[in-house]
């Protein structure tokens, strides 16, 4: 028994010598429809896989398409992304410069100003010494000049004093020349 599609079957003539004997006498009636039906089916089922087919190609080609077109976007993003992370690398390096110059100079002006603050000292001991020295020499100075001072209206009362005994006796002259 020989089943060709589903729901037909066809008994075959094993003691048959030529095919037609094999198969029949009635093998065209019967199974030439079957076969005609079956080829239209597989036919119909062709075309409609041969046009899905051709509808999967174009899917292909368009997603081909598309696909390519995201390579070249990403590729593109790629490049931007390295531009972009080349920039931050340079800026990073450029703030890491940056701040080691500040560094460097921060620490510079803070022993300028150390050394200065040293050297103000330095001269605010000297200016302290020298004035405490000018402090004496003035109050020795003032001392010499009260004492000067002293010398000179004790020499200027003595000397008034002289002058009126002088002139007291030339009055006393005069007085007793004119008698």
């Amino acid at each position: 028994m020989l089943k060709l599609v589903q729901g037909l079957q066809y008994v075959l003539n094993a003691k048959g010598s030529s095919p037609a004997e094999v198969l029949g006498i009635d093998y065209k009636s019967t199974l030439k429809p079957a076969l005609d039906s079956f080829a239209d089916d597989i036919n119909k089922s062709s075309m409609s896989k041969l046009e899905e087919l051709i509808s999967l190609q174009q899917q292909s080609v368009e997603n081909a398409v598309k696909i390519e077109a995201k390579r070249n976007r990403v590729a593109a993003l790629q490049s931007n992304c390295d531009e972009v992370e080349a920039q931050v690398n340079y800026l990073r390096k450029e703030t890491q410069n940056y701040t080691s110059r500040c560094a460097s100079e921060a620490k510079k002006l803070v022993g300028d100003v150390e050394i200065e603050t040293h050297n103000v000292d330095v001269v605010e001991r000297e200016v302290a010494d020298v004035l405490e020295i000018f402090i004496l020499i003035t109050r020795d100075f003032d001392f010499g000049v009260k004492t000067s001072k002293l010398k000179l209206q004790e020499a200027m009362k003595q000397r008034d004093e002289e002058i009126q005994i002088c002139a007291w006796e030339l009055y006393a002259l005069v007085d007793s020349v004119s008698k």
